[in-house]
């Protein structure tokens, strides 16, 4: 019978835990939670936000909202509680860039927040008016998605 060297062992066994040379990619992170986000009042804005949970421990939000004004500036940020509560804005507002309504009134923007969301807390997206930030034109209540 013939015998294989202990280094080429050694060295096949390094090889094979590797996958061959390449990079394994890490498994995908939870769905996270979803929003419609609804008009609120007269001249509201409506659309979706999609949260997903970073490796890293934060949390990615992304809105995409229809029905605002072109040259509009909508600041919007996730808060604790559901729409029509008053809560706490989760992270600093440097975290979210404003949405930018397009000439269809469009407009789309990702926020990084740098704390995880709590799976069993209650959360709300809102938009708010451009010239009077304590207004809101649109809110959607995230619903955990796994």
């Amino acid at each position: 019978m013939r015998s294989i060297p202990l280094t080429m062992v050694l060295v096949l066994t390094g090889c094979a835990a590797l996958g061959g040379g390449q990079a394994r990619d890490p498994d995908p992170a939870p769905a996270g939670w979803t929003a419609n986000i609804r008009a609120v009042g007269g001249h509201g804005h409506s659309g979706f936000a999609i949260g997903t949970l970073t490796r890293t421990g934060e949390t990615r939000v992304s809105v995409t909202m229809d029905g605002g004004s072109a040259g509009g500036v909508h600041p919007w940020y996730v808060h604790q509680g559901r729409c029509g509560e008053v809560g706490e804005r989760v992270g600093s507002p440097q975290e979210y860039p404003s949405l930018k309504p397009n000439q269809r009134g469009d407009a789309s923007a990702t926020a990084t927040i740098a704390v995880p969301l709590d799976p069993d807390d209650p959360y709300s997206v809102q938009i708010h008016q451009d010239e009077d930030p304590e207004t809101l034109v649109g809110c959607g209540n995230l619903v955990r998605s796994w």
